[in-house]
């Protein structure tokens, strides 16, 4: 008589695990952007796969500027090394 309660309870816990797998997905507006450039670039020069060579070049305007942040930055976190976080905000007397 008992394992009635606990059978339903199994029961009801496998239909919920099962009910959950099947819900639809909403996808994104940009859903398959990148396989359509993809494609789009092969359409335009199916040879380029052969090329092996490095892209050879100047970097843009906007890598360099971000490469030169991101180079900075490493000089910036020296600057704050001595506080302690432990004392940070504890008046003395």
């Amino acid at each position: 008589m008992h394992r009635t309660p606990l059978a339903l309870l199994a029961l009801a816990s496998l239909m919920l695990m099962t009910g959950s797998g099947c819900r639809p997905t909403t996808l994104g507006a940009n859903t398959g952007v990148a396989y359509g450039l993809a494609k789009q670039g092969q359409i335009l020069n199916p040879d380029a796969g052969e090329n092996l060579e490095p892209v050879v070049g100047m970097e843009g305007v906007v890598a360099e500027t971000a490469m030169e942040q991101y180079r900075k930055s490493f000089e910036k976190q020296e600057e704050g090394l001595g506080k302690s976080v432990v004392t940070t905000g504890v008046q003395t007397k």
